[in-house]
């Protein structure tokens, strides 16, 4: 079985790698015809997870019940202890087993076999890329993944996202969940077990109908854009932070020195974030510039701008942030999926 390591937090955002490789713990070579199971048992994360109550240590000397959970991943033959992926669950929260997964998902990866495997900050995220084959989008070469990600930190769901790589530059393509027919989001609630099973069932229908996200990319790379559409379409991705009803509610109170000193410093912050959007912005549109002058083809088209939007997303570094731009998750994903329904919203 060939296999590469990658650096789990690799930060050389210079090369043109996918996306997930910058993080991701292992690839494999399509020919390999890895299988989720055999890839989840040779990087050791098929052992069972655990949801273990936390307690709170009083000053007395008493110990209290809390509303919060940790979950545990159990010792394994190659790890005999217990590892700590997250502590930030509520009592409700619905542990998805990797041997559910493995289980859902295996006849499918007989058929399209595992590329990626891998973990983001200690576990709290695993993610795994199905290889799909080649295609044409916009008369140019594309790479075809499913992107399957579990997040165990309490905030996101099990996700799975039908994703294209542009193979020239491997840019990361997201659709917007409102205009792709595939794409799917599950809660970590009672029944996500069976849920996935479920969902693992629909697989190759939806695969199917990923040629609709297809003919979508391809009515972009034929409409051309003015520019002031352009323009409209970067307002509505990287939009600007607004005062808070807290801020504009406390024109109507006696303000005290305190309260005086600490407006001035939300309207620091707040005018801060807006010079960074616009840094932003006016990087994307370099990147659309450059893109119309290598790609004269699809010049000033809804295609180029969300291409240039894409490779601002996935190569820039956000802070607090993992090097995996990827993820379906967070601000990357947001802004990918507004580019692309504002982009398409021009083609009619």
């Amino acid at each position: 079985m060939t296999s590469q390591n990658t650096d789990l937090f690799g930060n050389n955002l210079a090369t043109r790698q996918r996306a997930w490789s910058r993080s991701a713990i292992r690839t494999f070579s399509a020919s390999d015809k890895v299988t989720v199971k055999q890839g989840l048992q040779e990087l050791d994360l098929l052992a069972d997870l655990e949801k273990v109550p936390l307690k709170a240590h009083l000053e007395n000397g008493d110990i209290d019940d809390t509303d919060k959970y940790a979950i545990y991943r159990k010792p394994t033959k190659m790890d005999k202890k217990f590892r700590k992926i997250s502590d930030s669950v509520g009592k409700d929260y619905e542990i998805l087993q990797p041997k559910v997964v493995a289980k859902s998902f295996e006849k499918i990866s007989t058929e399209f076999p595992v590329e990626t495997i891998g973990v983001d900050g200690n576990g709290k995220k695993l993610y795994m890329t199905l290889n799909l084959g080649n295609s044409k989008i916009a008369n140019e070469d594309h790479e075809l993944y499913w992107l399957i990600v579990d997040s165990r930190d309490g905030q996101g769901k099990f996700q799975m996202a039908f994703t294209p790589i542009r193979v020239v530059c491997q840019n990361a393509l997201v659709s917007a969940e409102k205009s792709s027919s595939v794409s799917l989001g599950l809660s970590h609630r009672k029944g996500i077990g069976d849920e996935v099973v479920e969902f693992s069932k629909m697989f190759n229908q939806l695969v199917t109908k990923q040629e609709q996200t297809i003919q979508a990319m391809d009515s972009m790379a034929t409409n051309k854009l003015k520019k002031s559409d352009v323009t409209e379409i970067l307002e509505y991705t990287y939009q600007e932070t607004k005062p808070s009803q807290r801020i504009n509610n406390r024109k109507n109170l006696e303000l005290t020195p305190k309260m005086i000193k600490k407006q001035l410093e939300d309207f620091a912050i707040i005018e801060k974030k807006k010079s960074n959007t616009q840094v932003i912005r006016d990087n994307a549109m370099e990147r659309y510039n450059v893109f119309n002058e290598e790609h004269p083809k699809l010049a000033r088209t809804s295609w180029a701008i969300y291409n240039a939007i894409v490779e601002t997303e996935d190569f820039r570094k956000m802070r607090g942030e993992s090097a995996n731009a990827f993820i379906p998750s967070g601000d990357r994903a947001r802004n990918k999926a507004r580019a692309f329904s504002k982009a398409l919203e021009f083609v009619g």
